[in-house]
């Protein structure tokens, strides 16, 4: 259910989501602190993922404790097994953030859920019992808002309602590109050749930045690699090594041939922060 904002359910999971996101921020700036501190020294401050126009003194809000984590996950947060297997919680907790900073009006009840969920998970990891006990009330709460009075222990799964109606074939729903309807491509096309794009050669939406941003979907995994290398390069912090770790065909190449158009921009005529979907990485 999406709740409007003309007064009530939208605005009280926003609450609830806030809420949840001050307890996380308290659980986690201890954790946080510790492990900077470990490796960075009394300075550790002036490594954390903070936003540009921070002081280096000022505590970690709960947006710049959970990138600090990401982006120092390699050299100092992969050792805990406990957080290692909420990793994706980390994510989710960021589009929480995001949610409740760019509220508009709308904030659909499931979404509120597992929003708190993956707080709680990230809580329990790190050890923070008290933070994780507010945060599964505040599920509950949300939970018995969304679904009545009835009794609604934490964790309890949400039933799908049944599709309405008969559901239309995923071609009609995602209609796949020109080419790969007519089998156009090309193996040799169809996998990006680095050395060839950066040579200028191949097709349009690999060589060309602007064609091949508008075919590509910039997931969070991309969105923050990107930023990372426009904060390093614009000398604003970021990590100086950035670690893909995928299976074959999780992206990789796809993510160099995005850096690559990143950098390379201005030179082929282009804004940077013009290009399609990559403004938000510049804010």
């Amino acid at each position: 259910m999406s709740a409007k904002a003309d007064g009530t359910p939208a605005a009280a999971a926003k609450q609830r989501v806030e809420e949840g996101l001050e307890a996380l921020r308290a659980g986690l700036a201890p954790y946080v602190e510790k492990h900077m501190r470990d490796r960075r020294g009394e300075d550790w401050r002036r490594y954390a993922s903070r936003a540009v126009r921070d002081d280096s003194t000022d505590p970690l809000d709960v947006q710049a404790l959970l990138r600090t984590v990401l982006d120092n996950w390699n050299d100092l947060f992969r050792h805990d097994e406990r957080l290692r297997r909420a990793r994706s919680f980390l994510s989710l907790a960021i589009d929480a953030r995001d949610a409740a900073a760019h509220f508009a009006g709308e904030m659909e009840a499931r979404a509120a859920l597992r929003h708190l969920d993956a707080m709680r998970e990230l809580l329990a990891a790190v050890g923070a019992l008290g933070q994780e006990t507010a945060v599964a009330a505040l599920y509950d709460a949300q939970f018995a808002a969304d679904i009545g009075p009835e009794p609604s222990p934490y964790g309890l799964e949400l039933e799908e309602p049944p599709p309405p109606g008969h559901l239309r074939p995923w071609r009609e729903v995602c209609e796949p590109h020109p080419d790969v309807l007519a089998a156009r491509f090309s193996d040799a096309e169809f996998a990006a050749n680095l050395a060839l794009v950066d040579r200028g050669q191949g097709e349009e939406e690999y060589v060309d930045p602007a064609a091949f941003f508008r075919i590509t979907h910039t997931t969070e995994g991309l969105r923050r690699v990107l930023r990372a290398v426009v904060e390093r390069l614009g000398g604003r912090g970021g990590e100086p090594v950035i670690g893909l770790q995928t299976n074959f065909g999780g992206g990789k190449t796809h993510t160099m041939l995005a850096l690559h158009h990143l950098a390379g921009a201005v030179g082929a005529g282009y804004r940077p922060e013009a290009l399609e979907s990559l403004a938000p990485i510049f804010a």
